[in-house]
């Protein structure tokens, strides 16, 4: 099928996120569409859909961990945000 071909990549310099068919070297092919507020949107329909708060990934002995929080509450907001800032 021909979305089989197509593919998230994340830029280097910028950060966002386009989806774009991989062409044959395997590099992102010109007619990509920029697509970073709909991965946060569905990341953030995911989390309220099935109802989760955190949702981790990777954490093999050679990778880190990954964490990932949701909440709708802004003062819960704001104090996750102070700890993750102490760590930067």
């Amino acid at each position: 099928m021909a979305y089989e071909k197509i593919k998230l990549f994340v830029a280097g310099v910028s950060g966002e996120i386009y989806m774009a068919p991989i062409n044959n070297d395997g590099t992102m092919s010109m007619k990509w569409r920029r697509v970073t507020d709909d991965c946060k949107r569905a990341t953030a329909e995911w989390f309220m859909k099935n109802r989760k708060k955190m949702v981790q990934y990777g954490g093999d002995e050679e990778v880190q961990k990954l964490t990932l929080f949701f909440t709708d509450d802004a003062e819960k907001a704001k104090r996750i945000l102070a700890i993750l800032e102490e760590e930067s």
